[in-house]
């Protein structure tokens, strides 16, 4: 007797998306619908707190006709901003997609423009992700000189296609699952060689990083020794990647800036993230009209920070008059 056995593939990519209130506001039911009903042929994840109970977003994906699954961790990550991004630098998150080979973090202050999952999973980078504030500010200050020469490539590029002082925000961003894990489970405390720690001084804070040679200072002090680095990556109560409380000079605990920047450019350059020229088609972030007009007047795959930005974003996306940014609710999300 023979039988015949068909194989069916595991999808390609999920899409995770982080929650915490019983009820979002009416933009984040705009931001989640829209997420529904794009994205609906990937598996659609919710991650919250073990003891949170995501009843109206569920009802929603029913209504809609959407299977939606629910993945729990412990209760701090989605309590602060140290939380959440402890969980992103924790093994055991991206154990919990290991049958995947990208997930897609979706948070609802973020919108999904089209489905471009699958095109972006080809490009083969470990991290995608819209360029931030900051990287932002520093290209329009040589933008308002000449915008023709940023296209010829103006910004020093690193050899490992990360350009000088460029971060990708994590808030609508895509990650190689199983690369990502490797990294992280290699640089637990426990598998890292006890070096000296390097102090830095406050003056290097994120906030204070305003010019190049701020960043070329930086970078001579962080090249000493790649584990120093870990020291600095202080994340709550748990500190769950480094193990280690050794004080809070630079702020390098959001996971967004450390898995973009840090990571390959000091740490382990097999990391490959997104370079600039297809980062900001990946995502907007900060500063989406300036990014718009780079882009040729072209939607991204999606954008994120979308309430800081309400005067450009309500001629694209339905964001109620009420709406207007809240950075404290900002810094909790991101």
């Amino acid at each position: 007797m023979h039988f015949l056995v068909f194989y069916i593939p595991m999808p390609r990519s999920c899409v995770v998306i982080p929650v915490y209130k019983p009820v979002p506001s009416e933009f984040e039911q705009c931001s989640f619908r829209q997420t529904l009903r794009v994205l609906h042929k990937h598996p659609i994840h919710l991650i919250c707190g073990e003891d949170f109970v995501p009843e109206w977003y569920l009802s929603e994906a029913k209504k809609a006709g959407i299977d939606v699954s629910t993945i729990t961790f412990s209760n701090h990550h989605f309590q602060s901003q140290e939380g959440y991004n402890a969980l992103c630098l924790s093994p055991h998150f991206y154990q919990q997609f290991l049958q995947y080979e990208y997930l897609l973090i979706c948070q609802l202050d973020a919108w999904v423009f089209s489905d471009q999952l699958d095109y972006w999973c080809e490009q083969g980078y470990d991290y995608y992700g819209g360029p931030d504030v900051l990287y932002t500010h520093l290209l329009k200050k040589v933008a308002e000189e000449d915008v023709m020469r940023i296209k010829k490539g103006i910004f020093h590029t690193y050899q490992y296609g990360v350009p000088s002082g460029c971060a990708y925000n994590g808030g609508f961003s895509l990650r190689h699952v199983k690369h990502t894990y490797d990294i992280l489970v290699k640089y637990q405390p426990e598998n890292i060689p006890q070096r000296k720690v390097i102090r830095l001084s406050p003056f290097y804070h994120w906030r204070y990083l305003t010019g190049v040679s701020c960043w070329r200072r930086i970078v001579r002090t962080l090249r000493r020794t790649k584990e120093a680095l870990f020291a600095y990556i202080q994340l709550g109560e748990t500190n769950t990647f480094v193990g280690r409380q050794v004080g809070h000079d630079f702020d390098a605990e959001y996971e967004d800036r450390f898995l973009s920047y840090l990571l390959p450019q000091f740490v382990d350059r097999s990391y490959k993230v997104c370079p600039i020229d297809k980062a900001y088609q990946f995502a907007f972030d900060g500063d989406p009209q300036f990014w718009y007009a780079y882009n040729n007047q072209q939607l991204p795959f999606g954008a994120h920070y979308v309430l800081a930005f309400t005067d450009f974003w309500r001629t694209f996306l339905p964001i109620p008059p009420t709406e207007t940014f809240n950075k404290a609710l900002y810094d909790h999300n991101t």
